[in-house]
């Protein structure tokens, strides 16, 4: 399981304090595992050479990284610390792979 999944999910269910957190959210996530990222997304890590899982912002057609791989993997499973690093996007974002947020303020 990846770092990413690691932090969201438990066993069988998503993680309550991972649940809480995007309930707060004014828009529900996007998910894309690694063989459902979209095109733009896809070519865009490609072109950075950048790993899954990461979690972008996105802003029309550019991104910003919001948290990298080595950010979910210091995470350690705990979601209140990707909570805490994605509080400044709590608009919009995306899980499981790669992410795609708007940034507040």
């Amino acid at each position: 399981m990846c770092s990413l999944c690691n932090i969201t999910n438990g066993p069988v269910h998503e993680k309550p304090e991972w649940e809480t957190f995007v309930a707060s959210l004014r828009e529900k996530p996007e998910i894309y595992h690694a063989d459902e990222i979209p095109k733009d997304i896809a070519l865009y890590l490609e072109t950075k050479g950048y790993a899954i899982p990461i979690v972008l912002e996105r802003n029309g057609t550019e991104f910003t990284i919001a948290a990298s791989s080595v950010d979910l993997d210091a995470c350690d499973a705990d979601p209140s610390c990707l909570a805490k690093k994605l509080a400044p996007y709590a608009n919009d974002l995306c899980t499981n792979g790669v992410c795609s947020m708007k940034r507040t303020g």
